[in-house]
């Protein structure tokens, strides 16, 4: 939760930049309240998706190596084909190190 104070500044990057920023929740279904409150109060930009069981699978796989075994939050960037170009990406609080990293794994290669 601390990370989304650190969230203006990278919206504001991301917009001028034509980037897109999706949040994946793996709360329960039973958390869906407190999950659109949170959004609200912290005013989260964006794409919002609860993963299912299966998307959780395999993302846990991918990232982590195994189903269940994940520690969150996780930044990932995919370019603009869908393709992972960076598994462990700065949080928003790096600042400029996050940037960097955005422009490195973005531009065409």
């Amino acid at each position: 939760m601390k990370e989304f104070e650190f969230s203006r500044l990278l919206f504001d990057y991301l917009d001028k930049n034509g980037i897109e920023i999706v949040y994946v929740s793996f709360d329960k279904v039973s958390e869906d309240n407190l999950w659109k409150t949170k959004i609200n109060e912290n005013k989260l930009f964006g794409n919002h998706i609860r993963a299912s069981k299966q998307l959780q699978d395999s993302l846990t796989t991918l990232i982590w190596g195994g189903i269940d075994a994940f520690s969150i939050p996780r930044y990932l960037l995919f370019d603009k084909n869908k393709k992972l170009v960076n598994i462990d990406a700065s949080p928003p609080s790096s600042g400029l190190k996050l940037f960097e990293e955005i422009e490195f794994d973005l531009k065409p290669k």
